[in-house]
């Protein structure tokens, strides 16, 4: 790299160096402290009289163009290898689990739904498109074979509602026969 004369006054008498090297090459102000031997705001400051003012998008495209440098891409490790790994198990917003299955997954092309996965792995078969798993009780994350049930889209809010009628009855006649006892 190259490294000029040790700053010292006011002056700065490498206008066209500095131009050069910062818009030219699009190297940071950042990355020119050693070269100048000033700091980086005293760069911006010399770049702010010579009317050079870089826009918001510009040094967040830089920005990531010189990180993109320092972390080489190939390096970062995702998934089982990633050091941040902490099962391939977790939750999602509604409150059913997602499963790290790698490339092509179901949901953001690396994960599939536990309870889909029971169901598949249970019946031996692919689940279709038209198709959604049910769960008997209710409760998302109880992913047991005998909790879950292929239903076809179409059918699938009547369905529940039927079921949940016919749980409200059994209630109510339960409390009726313990009233007559």
């Amino acid at each position: 790299m190259i490294r000029l004369p040790i700053h010292t006054s006011w002056q700065f008498d490498y206008d066209d160096v500095l131009i050069d090297l910062y818009l030219n090459l699009e190297i940071p102000a950042k990355d020119l402290e050693p070269v100048f031997g000033v700091c980086s705001k005293t760069l911006r400051k010399q770049l702010r009289r010579l009317n050079i003012i870089r826009e918001r998008d510009e040094v967040t495209r830089l920005s990531w163009k010189c990180g993109a440098k320092k972390y080489n891409p190939i390096s970062i490790r995702k998934g089982i290898e990633s050091s941040n790994w902490k099962g391939g198990r977790f939750y999602d917003s509604k409150g059913y689990v997602l499963i790290y299955v790698g490339e092509g997954g179901r949901y953001n092309n690396r994960y599939d739904y536990e309870h889909v996965l029971v169901w598949e792995k249970t019946h031996g078969k692919r689940l279709s498109e038209d198709y959604l798993i049910h769960h008997l009780n209710g409760i998302r994350d109880d992913n047991r074979p005998e909790n879950l049930v292929a239903l076809k889209r179409i059918n699938h809010s009547t369905w529940t509602l039927i079921k949940v009628y016919q749980g409200r009855i059994k209630e109510l006649e339960n409390k009726i026969m313990e009233m007559n006892i």
